[in-house]
C-alpha cells in the first residue's frame, strides 16, 4: 500500500507542475529557510495584488511565516495574515 501511495504521490506532482509549472517549486532538500523563500516569492510576483496567508503548524513555522508577512509588508505588499497553532 505504501508503495502504492508514493506512486500516486508522484503523479500528482508530476500533474501539478506540468499545469502550474511557473507557480510552483517543489524541492526535496533541506528545510526551506521561509522566512526568506516565502517573502522573496510573494515580492517576486508580476501581479502584486493583496495577498492571505494561513499558516497552521507548529510554533517555529507560524513564526517564519509571520517574518515572512512582515518583510512583505515592508515593502508595501498586501498581506492578510491568519494562524492557528498546532498542538499535539
Amino acid at each position: 500500500i505504501f508503495k502504492e501511495q508514493r506512486l500516486e504521490e508522484v503523479e500528482f506532482l508530476k500533474w501539478l507542475i506540468a499545469n502550474n509549472g511557473e507557480q510552483i517549486s517543489i524541492s526535496f532538500e533541506d528545510k526551506p529557510f521561509l522566512q526568506d523563500e516565502l517573502s522573496e516569492f510573494l515580492l517576486n510576483t508580476t501581479e502584486r495584488l493583496p495577498t492571505a496567508l494561513i499558516a497552521c503548524g507548529p510554533t517555529m513555522l507560524n513564526a517564519d511565516v509571520r517574518l515572512s508577512v512582515v518583510k512583505c509588508l515592508e515593502q508595501g505588499l498586501c498581506v492578510d495574515y491568519y494562524e492557528e497553532e498546532l498542538l499535539w
